[in-house]
């Protein structure tokens, strides 16, 4: 009976103190339904610190607010629908709204249909029939131009409103069909200048799990050369989605996050693992931001460590960017100047956010941008680790190599080794060159004696 009392009394306290400060909520991984109740009873927005809802807690939280919708990343139908039959217009914040929320919206409202994202074909359909001044606003495929035609014919008058802002609003709120729309490099490029272009930078400084704009705007899509340099140069975080980048594309984006240039002749060995590391690398950054679940925190306390939640995400920040740059460098050989990547950061830095009156970075007014800067500190002296090891384990390569062929290590001076690892074959004492190759383990040397016909080889770099 005691213990019964004492889990009474320790619940007590625990949704005691949810209502006095409701975001302690984020720190339990699995929350029991009254404390979630609890927060929300504070208020209704407090439901964004609950990592995984109950429905009915989601319910509930829209009954007492229906913009509480918000908060919540992926509603159910149902709630869905509370939120709705409440507030129509509600339905621009539903991400994923389902057809049956999407008509009970229309039903309300046919005028909203501009805003709902990824309306469905029937959605569409009842729209032609009973507003199709509504139809305007978007730019839809030759199918369902030819759907909605049939439903009604006089959609026709509001089907052809080709304007930019017409494309903004398809990407906006249909991206999928904004995917399928041909256009011209100059339609391509004034929306992008007009519309993403802003929102990329700040998306390169703040870095929020969005990208799905830039997925869609750019998916399959050949564009030129100019347009590519534009968008990376806001954000190289799109150089992934980006089908075929030119060699000065790709040029760019390695020295932005590496802060070295390439000088090799064919760059485009580099693409692939250029696009793997930056999503690795924004992926990290995402993790970094999580806090701890209170169970890790008990954990942890209980061995005594007593670092913050930001102290320890950091240091395991530190340990992922260490792995994603070393994977980066055994896969291409490439080297890092974190010098350079620093100083380039800073200028992006000084032109768009962190500029004050006398042109030094100003970590007052522009949080963000200090943000960016001491993440990209911390990635400059990770380059440098990963280069120091990198250094230690080439030349214990070369000296294994050298060995194998009955040569001394002694006869390679520092300055020798160092044009190795960038690449320079090395003329050895017997007529052979020692060469920098591409191997299934990562980068390696061997001894070859026809450089000439050894450079075929695409493993040689």
């Amino acid at each position: 009976m005691k213990s019964l009392i004492g889990k009474w009394i320790e619940q007590y306290k625990e949704i005691a103190s949810i209502k006095r400060e409701p975001s302690l909520i984020s720190n339990y991984e699995h929350p029991e339904e009254k404390l979630q109740l609890a927060a929300i009873s504070r208020h209704t927005r407090c439901i964004k610190y609950i990592r995984n809802p109950s429905e009915a807690v989601q319910l509930e939280a829209v009954r007492r607010n229906p913009e509480s919708i918000i908060w919540i990343k992926n509603p159910g139908e149902e709630v869905q629908l509370s939120c709705i039959r409440q507030a129509p217009y509600l339905i621009k914040s539903i991400n994923n709204p389902t057809e049956k929320v999407q008509i009970e919206a229309l039903h309300a409202d046919p005028t909203l249909l501009p805003v709902i994202h990824q309306p469905a074909l029937n959605s569409l359909l009842y729209v032609a029939k009973v507003s199709p001044a509504s139809l305007s606003g978007c730019i839809y495929d030759t199918a369902t131009q030819e759907m909605l035609l049939k439903a009604n014919p006089q959609c026709e008058a509001f089907l052809n409103l080709v304007s930019t802002e017409a494309f903004k609003k398809t990407l906006e709120y249909n991206p999928g069909m904004f995917k399928g729309i041909e256009l011209t490099s100059n339609q391509l490029k004034e929306i992008y200048v007009t519309h993403l272009s802003q929102w990329c930078k700040e998306q390169l400084v703040s870095r929020p799990n969005n990208d799905e704009k830039m997925k869609f705007f750019l998916a399959g899509r050949t564009i030129s050369e100019e347009l590519q340099l534009l968008i990376v140069k806001d954000n190289y975080f799109n150089y992934p989605y980006i089908t075929h980048p030119t060699t000065k594309t790709t040029s760019y984006v390695l020295t932005a996050v590496t802060g070295n240039q390439y000088k090799g002749s064919n760059i485009t060995c580099v693409e692939k693992p250029l696009r793997k590391l930056i999503l690795s690398l924004h992926d990290s950054f995402l993790m970094s931001k999580l806090p701890l679940s209170n169970s890790i925190r008990e954990q942890l306390n209980s061995m005594n460590i007593y670092l913050d939640d930001y102290e320890i995400r950091h240091n395991e920040y530190i340990q992922k960017l260490y792995e994603n740059y070393k994977e980066f460098k055994l896969s291409t050989g490439l080297s890092y100047n974190d010098t350079a990547y620093i100083q380039q950061t800073k200028t992006f830095l000084l032109q768009n956010y962190a500029k004050d009156s006398n042109g030094d970075i100003d970590n007052l007014n522009v949080p963000k941008g200090m943000d960016m800067y001491t993440d990209c500190i911390d990635r400059g002296k990770v380059m440098k680790g990963v280069e120091t090891a990198f250094t230690v384990d080439v030349k214990a390569k070369i000296n294994k190599e050298l060995e194998s062929a009955g040569l001394s290590s002694k006869s390679l001076t520092e300055q020798e080794v160092i044009a190795l690892i960038n690449g320079s074959p090395i003329k050895l004492s017997n007529d052979k060159y020692l060469l920098k190759v591409k191997s299934p383990g990562g980068i390696t040397f061997k001894i070859h004696q026809d450089i000439q016909k050894e450079r075929l080889n695409e493993n040689i770099l």
